[in-house]
């Protein structure tokens, strides 16, 4: 399990590294489906072990890169509901705008596992009978500036008012300064989400993955602009 939020980049490259090719990486990072079908075909027959290895060590790079030209950041502000020092994520503020287009490119989320307190909102209703099931639902992106574990790249992703995961670093970094320039005109960035997954009834808790429909950065331009 992980202990940072959403992922720490360099234990999930050791482990993909040692046991990829038995998905522990992709269960680490909150992608437990993915892990599972990477353990039942040892890797993809090696192909995927490969491919998140080099996806492992981009993360590792971004990272450093990010916390070498970090700023300082504010001290954490405890909040109503939660223990003092916990870091809450910033919900969208503005107005939502939608892409120009839709696409058919499907952008991944992460740190899922971290909110089964919102996936048990966002899917009341759905059968909790252990079957696989699949929903819409429009999801907002909010920029985290301050964010610790990704200083200036963190996108948190919100579905009806509740977190529910992060975009991956490799992903996030590539639409921070669209989501900054828009924020500065009072809008944030809405997008359709797939939700799919089961309910544990040994856990008694939803076991999903979050999907974006989200266009490249250059794709939502100038429809879209950046900051001046």
């Amino acid at each position: 399990m992980p202990r940072t939020e959403p992922y720490d980049p360099n234990s999930a490259l050791v482990l993909s590294l040692l046991l990829g090719f038995l998905g522990i990486d992709r269960f680490y990072i909150g992608h437990p489906i993915r892990g599972l079908l990477k353990l039942l075909t040892l890797g993809g027959l090696g192909i995927w072990w490969l491919v998140d290895i080099v996806l492992r060590a981009v993360d590792v790079r971004r990272a450093g890169r990010a916390a070498r030209t970090a700023p300082a950041q504010p001290a954490s502000v405890p909040s109503a509901g939660t223990a003092e020092g916990e870091r809450v994520p910033l919900a969208p503020a503005g107005t939502g705008v939608e892409p120009p287009a839709r696409t058919s490119m499907m952008t991944e989320v992460v740190g899922e596992h971290l909110r089964s307190g919102a996936f048990a909102h966002l899917l009341d209703g759905v059968p909790q009978n252990g079957s696989y099931s699949k929903v819409e639902r429009i999801a907002a992106l909010s920029l985290e500036p301050h964010n610790p574990h990704d200083p200036g790249l963190a996108v948190s992703v919100w579905t009806q008012g509740r977190h529910v995961g992060f975009l991956a670093r490799q992903n996030a970094s590539r639409y921070a300064p669209l989501l900054a320039g828009m924020a500065e005109r009072g809008h944030h960035l809405t997008l359709h989400a797939t939700i799919a997954g089961r309910y544990d009834r040994r856990q008694e808790r939803w076991t999903v993955d979050v999907s974006l429909e989200l266009p490249e950065p250059e794709q939502m331009l100038p429809e879209i602009p950046l900051p001046e």
